[in-house]
């Protein structure tokens, strides 16, 4: 039996035999959940001890349990390689210019990558753009179906973009944009996607003006570098640092402006430039599936089989994704 591409997933080949009525207490149950969800395990990060554990500790209730072991050579266990974060290199870089006012980014501090392109190793940039012009795209969006396309009037090929989070008219319960419920058009992976369909080189995100806080992880992505991977680069960039930016070009005003009549106004930011390095590397590590089977008992069905499966892992202590994110380390 070959089970491939599934990461991190507990799988159980299983057809009941017939007149098995042994049941499962909530007890038991509960034993189970205990030990799994344990500061022991330390919230089973991918690649880190607390998620061997976990995969020792259910391999041996799925030998008490009587199965057969499914995995490779006769063990219980799949072994594959995932990708489980960033190696940083040192040459990492991120600058905004316009005529005489430029703005440097330091990454983990007032940027970080949402999306990169990662190399295997650090030793050559993984990604690097030059003098692109920049692009203000107003929200990312191109919802045709909407009437509402950001990109309808401006070029944005081999250019940055620079758009505002969230979505126009996110307040008014009256918009086309569903009002106070999130579309699918406010994920940065759905704006990342079109930006890169349109030819775009980068993606740069800052908070719209109509959200006091900015809730970027910047100093997050130092204590726990990952990123996915978009196609493009997208950056989230520090809304106090950019400030001086989008106060020489008006934008803020100009998202009120889009917000009050729901029209586009983007355009190309004349004489605006960004410059990006990026040196980060994937990280690999070696997981485990499990995998136990508990063979039927009709030999006409014998070919037959019923995959269960269920993820083991889970978000480590803290880190992205995580309801505490400053807790990863």
């Amino acid at each position: 039996m070959k089970i491939r591409h599934l990461p991190l997933l507990l799988l159980l080949v299983t057809a009941p035999l017939a007149g098995n009525t042994q049941q499962i207490s909530p007890e038991g149950l509960m034993k189970h959940i205990r030990f799994l969800a344990s500061d022991e395990l330390a919230g089973r990060g991918n690649g880190t001890k607390g998620l061997e554990t976990a995969a020792d500790y259910i391999a041996d209730q799925f030998n008490a349990a009587g199965l057969q072991p499914g995995g490779t050579k006769g063990s219980w266990f799949q072994p594959l390689d995932i990708v489980t974060g960033l190696t940083v290199g040192d040459a990492n870089r991120l600058s905004i210019r316009n005529g005489d006012r430029s703005v440097s980014f330091e990454l983990g501090v007032t940027y970080y990558p949402l999306s990169a392109t990662a190399n295997q190793s650090t030793r050559h940039a993984s990604y690097e753009v030059s003098r692109a012009p920049l692009v203000f795209a107003g929200y990312g969006i191109s919802a045709p179906a909407l009437n509402y396309d950001d990109y309808a009037s401006v070029d944005v090929r081999d250019k940055a973009v620079l758009v505002f989070t969230h979505e126009p008219q996110e307040n008014d319960e009256k918009s086309p944009f569903d009002g106070k419920s999130f579309t699918q058009h406010t994920t940065l992976m759905n704006k990342a996607m079109t930006a890169r369909n349109k030819g775009a080189r980068v993606l740069i995100a800052v908070s719209d003006p109509t959200h006091s806080t900015d809730t970027g992880a910047y100093q997050g992505f130092k204590r726990d570098p990952q990123a996915d991977d978009y196609g493009i680069p997208v950056l989230r960039v520090q809304r106090a640092r950019i400030a001086p930016l989008l106060e020489k070009w008006n934008l803020d005003a100009v998202a009120r402006e889009i917000d009050r009549d729901l029209k586009p106004r983007s355009r190309l930011l004349g004489g605006a430039t960004a410059d990006y390095v990026e040196h980060l590397a994937k990280t690999r590590r070696t997981v485990r599936n499990v995998i136990g089977i508990l063979p039927g008992a009709d030999p006409a069905r014998a070919g037959e089989a019923i995959v269960i499966g269920a993820h083991y892992d889970h978000l480590g202590l803290g880190g992205r994704h995580s309801m505490s994110p400053e807790l990863a380390g």
